[in-house]
């Protein structure tokens, strides 16, 4: 897949093609989200390879077994299906959403971890997620040294 923000190229992973059950991706080089569009003739081959793949499981699942085990038609089809599916999404072209701001996420001071500007709490440069922001303030209320991170934020 390739980045149409800054062209950086990077595979498209099971855990990544999980994530994005939407078709929208995020790009591991400047943590910009980019979408794939909807094709009608690729989601029409996945339901005719569904439908090939599924029928005659469910068919010779109701005469080895019995009517009531039909649904064992179902993991060959997603044996055949995901693959198929991911090899579509990894070939489709990403394309920049449109309304997001280009720097609209940031680095977590804590955890390091990139969010949303929106999902966070800013305390003077620095930004902070939901998860980290307990420990972020007892470490304020301390005196602790924070802000490790600061050349790390996302501009």
């Amino acid at each position: 897949m390739t980045c149409p923000y800054c062209n950086h190229t990077y595979p498209l992973t099971w855990a990544r093609y999980f994530k994005a059950t939407t078709g929208r991706h995020i790009c591991p080089h400047c943590f910009k989200s980019s979408r794939t569009k909807f094709r009608p003739l690729t989601f029409g081959i996945l339901l005719i390879v569904c439908l090939v793949c599924s029928i005659p499981g469910a068919i010779l699942a109701d005469r080895w077994v019995g009517s009531h085990w039909r649904g064992l038609g179902v993991p060959p089809t997603l044996i055949v299906l995901l693959p198929l599916a991911r090899w579509f999404e990894s070939h489709k072209k990403l394309s920049p959403i449109e309304g997001e701001a280009p720097h609209d996420t940031a680095f977590c001071a804590e955890c390091q971890s990139v969010f949303h500007v929106q999902d966070m709490i800013a305390h003077q440069n620095l930004h902070v997620c939901a998860r980290c922001k307990p420990i972020f303030l007892q470490k304020l209320a301390e005196g602790a040294k924070i802000g490790s991170v600061q050349g790390r934020e996302k501009s």
